[in-house]
């Protein structure tokens, strides 16, 4: 937001939020709060399956840009550990200072990015079990 008075920078405007808008706010931040602790423990329930189905020098090949890395079976700790930070960011003391349209990007970017990090922690999971059979 834009001020027209010297020496205030943007950051220290806030937007004026009603009592509705400040419960609703923090009450979508808990919520996608929760849905990352939750998402967070099945996707460490995965890696500690896996990790106790296959040896730990099992490795999966990743080709990117015609290279070939082999990864350890620690990147299956890359994805809980992502939301883990990502969680750790968002508390803070302004919690339920959410704008109504913020929230709703709060809300379907968490369930994309959570959605998301389930399935490649499952096929990164799919991968290293496959990588131990053969």
């Amino acid at each position: 937001m834009k001020t027209d008075k010297p020496g205030i920078a943007e950051e220290s405007v806030e937007h004026s939020f009603s009592q509705d808008d400040v419960r609703l706010g923090a009450r979508a931040q808990l919520w996608v709060g929760r849905l990352s602790l939750v998402s967070v423990v099945l996707m460490l329930g995965m890696g500690i399956f896996v990790a106790s189905q296959v040896p730990f020098d099992t490795t999966t090949t990743y080709n990117r840009l015609g290279s070939q890395f082999q990864i350890p079976i620690f990147g299956l700790l890359l994805f809980p550990v992502a939301i883990m930070s990502i969680w750790f960011k968002g508390r803070s003391d302004r919690s339920g200072r959410i704008p109504k349209s913020e929230r709703y990007i709060l809300i379907t970017s968490a369930a994309v990015i959570l959605a998301f990090s389930l399935f490649a922690q499952a096929y990164l999971a799919k991968t290293f079990l496959e990588a131990a059979v053969s």
